[in-house]
């Protein structure tokens, strides 16, 4: 096992070290660690913690349901953030209402700003610091009609009182979505830190949807120019697909570039990118090999993707839920099938299979830990993104390992295999295509050359002998032009010269210079041959087309044969 494992990503090895470590050093260098503060009795006390960390304001807050900041008054419930509302009976069932959270932070520098921040809450809120609204999303009401629900990360800056107090208070409501309540803790860091560390990641998500985005692009459209080529429609739909979830996920760019879009549309996006993903994910393991694919899986994985995809445009936000829990046990159930044919196919030793088990492994496992545990969304990202650019590699290099096969299977084809030169194909697809001039201002000429006395010669001292003074004077034809035309054999001993001269240039002269070229003695065996031509010509320029160019030299090439006396001498050493 370990010598097919090897065999079959050894030569990755140097690019997969280079997107591990741009992974690893990225995560390394964005992430933030965040201490917990475990809040007790709403109360916090600060004069031992560094401003420099960070700390998630989690613990016991004080909790008034249906009551908004002017309403509360003395002491409320106390509930551990996380907390999440429950159905209610007068919502249909449904976590919605309103609701006010309050704490207490003492031993602040009363010199100094801080700043909270949050990635998500609520699904409308106002956050107070010393009856000051720093930061907000939404509109919070009391009912529905007045309610605008808004879902984007933010950072809101404050000053303790001259004692070094603050109390914070939070109001939510929720009229819309199946989750509510104080479901994310505020992160708490002083204003530089907390705003450096909010655009850095601001900066890498956006480089990530880059990245993304520009994959998902170039291999769609290598499918477009190839369209035997599936797995590159597979990889830039998968990884469009990621570039898409970041931006409606985290810092949500898309509301940086496009604040209007309502918060209903941006819910049902990330729904359908992400569920999206996972038939993606299937046909791209079946075109790649690591998984065949029996008569039922397709059907299956197309199910899928029409089932994200209506599901998500046509159910109420609310069954969401619901429908995702179903959707996860059925996505579980799938993925019992898929690692029973990866051991199958590491069993029968496909190649490179084994080390991609162990990437999907690793994204699998990341995956449910963000979506079950809530882990950092980047170790889903950066994961992704060495699933994505290993298995960018590999298509990038299968695709240049096939065209590469296919350049040199077609320079084979349009090669006259004995001389080297071009051969009859070539000459055709010339007269349905046109000849592209190389110097614009050059004339182009077209000359048939036919060798004088060449079947006498061939019957004579044999094939042998004739086939080395072909390959001699299509050498010296070729020479001869260099870049400055083609040379065709069109069958037997005749040559159709296409060459590019100086408007100055007279080619009576290029003939001649020519005539000679081809009589120089032929060496072969030990012995010396002279060979003589006749050659004839035609202007291939402006409105002559390529068969008229051929015809008229043709008959200026016999013309020219009658007026030479053919001849061949054997030299001897």
């Amino acid at each position: 096992m370990e010598v097919y494992m090897n065999s079959s990503i050894k030569k990755y090895v140097i690019p997969m070290f280079i997107i591990v470590f741009i992974a690893v050093f990225g995560l390394s260098s964005t992430l933030s660690i965040s201490k917990n503060s475990d809040i007790t009795d709403a109360q916090l006390n600060l004069e031992e913690w560094q401003s420099s960390d960070f700390l998630l304001l989690n613990g016991e807050w004080e909790y008034f349901p249906n009551a908004l900041k002017s309403d509360i008054s003395g002491t409320g419930e106390f509930v551990t953030i996380p907390h999440l509302w429950e159905p209610s009976a007068e919502y249909s069932n449904q976590p919605y209402g309103y609701a006010t959270y309050k704490m207490q932070l003492s031993g602040l520098d009363p010199d100094l700003s801080y700043a909270l921040h949050i990635s998500d809450l609520g699904m409308a809120y106002n956050l107070y610091v010393n009856d000051r609204l720093i930061m907000h999303n939404g509109v919070v009401s009391r009912d529905e009609d007045q309610f605008v629900p808004e879902w984007k990360s933010k950072v809101g800056v404050f000053y303790p009182d001259e004692l070094g107090n603050s109390t914070i208070i939070v109001e939510i409501s929720n009229f819309t979505y199946y989750k509510a309540g104080f479901w994310n803790p505020i992160q708490l860091g002083n204003t530089e830190s907390m705003t450096s560390e909010h655009h850095e990641r601001l900066l890498v998500e956006s480089i990530l949807f880059g990245w993304f985005a520009a994959i998902g692009l170039f291999f769609i459209l290598l499918n477009a120019l190839s369209k035997h080529e599936k797995k590159s429609l597979h990889l830039g739909v998968f990884s469009l697909l990621i570039g898409l979830r970041i931006l409606v996920t985290g810092h949500k760019i898309i509301l940086d570039l496009a604040p209007a879009i309502p918060w209903e549309i941006i819910v049902r996006a990330d729904y359908m990118f992400g569920m999206f993903l996972f038939p993606v994910f299937g046909f791209l393991m079946f075109r790649m090999g690591y998984i065949k694919p029996l008569y039922w899986t397709r059907y299956v994985s197309y199910t899928l993707g029409v089932l994200a995809i209506l599901s998500t445009v046509v159910l109420p936000i609310f069954y969401y839920q619901s429908f995702f829990q179903c959707w996860t046990y059925l996505i579980s159930a799938i993925s019992i099938y898929f690692v029973y044919m990866f051991a199958k196919s590491i069993y029968e030793k496909v190649e490179g299979v084994l080390f991609m088990f162990f990437i999907v492994i690793m994204l699998g496992t990341i995956a449910i830990s963000e979506f079950f545990f809530g882990i950092d969304q980047l170790y889903l990202y950066y994961s992704i993104f060495i699933f994505v650019s290993y298995i960018a590699v590999m298509v990038a290099d299968d695709f240049l390992t096939i065209k590469k096969k296919q350049l040199s299977l077609e320079t084979r084809i349009i090669i006259d295999p004995l001389t080297n030169v071009y051969n009859r194909l070539y000459l055709n697809q010339l007269i349905s295509h046109g000849y592209a001039k190389i110097n614009p201002d050059f004339i182009t000429y077209l000359l048939f050359v036919d060798i004088n006395g060449f079947k006498d010669t061939n019957d004579q001292f044999g094939h042998v002998v004739g086939d080395e003074i072909l390959i001699t004077v299509a050498s010296r034809l070729q020479n001869f032009i260099g870049k400055h035309g083609a040379v065709i054999r069109y069958g037997g001993d005749e040559f159709i010269v296409i060459i590019e001269v100086e408007k100055d240039q007279d080619i009576h002269d290029t003939i001649k210079d020519l005539h000679q070229l081809i009589e120089d003695r032929i060496h072969v065996f030990n012995q010396d041959y002279l060979m003589t031509a006749a050659i004839g010509y035609s202007l291939y320029d402006g409105d002559i087309t390529l068969d008229d160019a051929i015809r008229v030299s043709d008959t200026h090439m016999y013309e020219n044969k009658f007026e030479q006396v053919s001849h061949t001498v054997k030299y001897h050493d």
